[in-house]
């Protein structure tokens, strides 16, 4: 389908813009292309770290979020992992903190970053949600809501 075809050159296009030196903060980066596949053999996708890091490259995670209660810039910084289980959060200087998946696709959701990744390598596949969950060891109703917002995202960016 269209969209399938879409989602696919992007998602692409994405993995072709990546890098495998992973700092904690997000970076400008020249890229060379590679499948995902390459990608995950190469272990850009080895940790969460390289995975959020990914996704913040992509801007699929924010890169700049300003505070709500002083609405001063906050900065990406680790955090607990008892209470941001990502390890990191927007830090603020008047002390407030969130987490970085605030305002993306993954607000809200408890998948980690490395499938989410894979999701998105599913969908621009074309593979099935049956496939997608069997094949990421992911529940079908959470291959399948993200499937859904992803048709949501492109229908609204065309």
């Amino acid at each position: 389908q269209w969209y399938q075809r879409r989602v696919r050159d992007q998602f692409e296009y994405l993995l072709s813009t990546a890098t495998t030196q992973i700092p904690m903060v997000h970076s400008s980066r020249t890229y060379q292309y590679a499948s995902y596949e390459e990608f995950q053999e190469n272990g850009m996708f080895s940790t969460e770290a390289n995975c959020m890091q990914f996704l913040l490259d992509m801007k699929i995670l924010r890169t700049h979020h300003k505070c709500s209660t002083c609405n001063t810039p906050m900065t990406l910084a680790e955090c607990p992992t008892t209470k941001y289980r990502d390890g990191c959060c927007w830090k603020c200087t008047c002390g407030r903190t969130t987490g970085p998946r605030i305002g993306s696709i993954l607000h809200q959701s408890r998948i980690t970053y490395g499938e989410f990744i894979k999701i998105l390598a599913h969908f621009s596949n074309g593979n099935t949600v049956k496939t997608a969950a069997q094949q990421g060891k992911l529940a079908e109703n959470t291959v399948r809501r993200f499937y859904n917002t992803i048709h949501e995202r492109i229908a609204e960016s065309t």
